[in-house]
This record gives C-alpha cells, structure tokens and sequence, in this order.
C-alpha cells in the first residue's frame, strides 16, 4: 500500500480532531459521569484519557522533534513497513475491525483517583500536536526511524504517527461507551 503525504496528513487531522471535539464536550461533565465503568474491568471515559495521556509523554516529544527537524527529502508519497502497519491496524477503533489488547500495566491506568484534569492536559496535547501537523510534511522524512514505547522497536515516523493517531481514536471511542453507559 503507498500512501500520499496528504492522504496521511487529511486522516491524522480528521482523527485528532474528532478526539478533540469529544474531549472538549465532555471536559464539564460530573467527576461521577467521568469516573463511571461500564463494569468492572472496563475503564471509565478518565481512564481512557489518562491511557492516551501516558502515551503523549512519551511521543509526542519524538514527533514535534521529528517533524521539526529538515530534511533533504522530497517525497510525497510513504509505503508504510510490515511492522507498522501491523501495529496500526491492531489499534484502530474497534469499530473499524481491531481486536481487543491488553495494556502495559505502566500504560494501566484502572482504578486510579482521576479528576478532569486529565481531559485538560489530553486537549493541551492534542492541540500541540494537531498544530504541528496541520503545517503538512512537506520536507519531512517519514521513512525516518523513530524509537517506541517498546526499547528494541523503532518504526517509521509515518507509521508512529498513524499508530498513535489510531489509538487515540480507539481509546475515545471507548470513552465514549464509558460515557453512554452511565
């Protein structure tokens, strides 16, 4: 599969901002509707967020740099690897055809005092992050390898950014149910 730098660019917005909207509407519900699972081991809608928040700390310091730096690249076009795009497909939505996973117990955020705060320091990422992409890739490398949250793998950038634009559609998805079952 090759995609366009736009192709990429139009999908990262489009998710970004769908996080975003759905974090902003909720960010004044009660600490109670926040905090509701929807059963034991599920994960209310703060849990969700804390998960993608335990996520930015770690990439979105790699992505602002790696999105930063200039390249004498002047492609338009990315192939994503095998290993990315495993990765990718396995964190989409559910409702785009992923499977459920278990968590890294450090990413686990499950029984833990939450506040909205939590909503806050999501939408300050996002924000950060959807501004940095809207400027387009024009110059940057997404070939490039960049490390993960796994030490021994790196993936291209394009397939990182993909990955983690997936994820957090999938996690505000299930926020989402959280909210709907209260």
């Amino acid at each position: 599969m090759i995609l366009s730098y736009s192709e990429i660019n139009q999908d990262l917005i489009h998710r970004t901002e769908l996080c975003l909207d759905f974090a902003r509407s909720i960010r004044n519900y009660s600490s109670e509707k926040l905090n509701h699972r929807p059963g034991d081991t599920s994960w209310s809608a703060l849990e969700c967020i804390e998960h993608l928040n335990r996520y930015s700390e770690f990439y979105l310091p790699v992505f602002m740099k790696e999105l930063s730096l200039p390249s004498k690249v002047s492609k338009n076009q990315f192939s994503p690897g095998w290993l990315g795009e495993k990765f990718a497909d396995s964190v989409k939505p559910l409702s785009e055809g992923a499977s459920k996973m278990p968590t890294f117990k450090s990413k686990n955020p499950i029984h833990e005092e939450l506040d909205p705060t939590v909503i806050d320091e999501f939408t300050t990422d996002l924000n950060a992050f959807l501004n940095t992409i809207k400027k387009g890739f024009s110059g940057v490398n997404l070939d490039k390898k960049v490390s993960t949250t796994l030490p021994v793998i790196k993936l291209k950038l394009g397939d990182a950014l993909r990955v983690y634009a997936f994820h957090n559609h999938r996690h505000i998805e299930q926020a989402k149910k959280a909210i709907e079952s209260y």
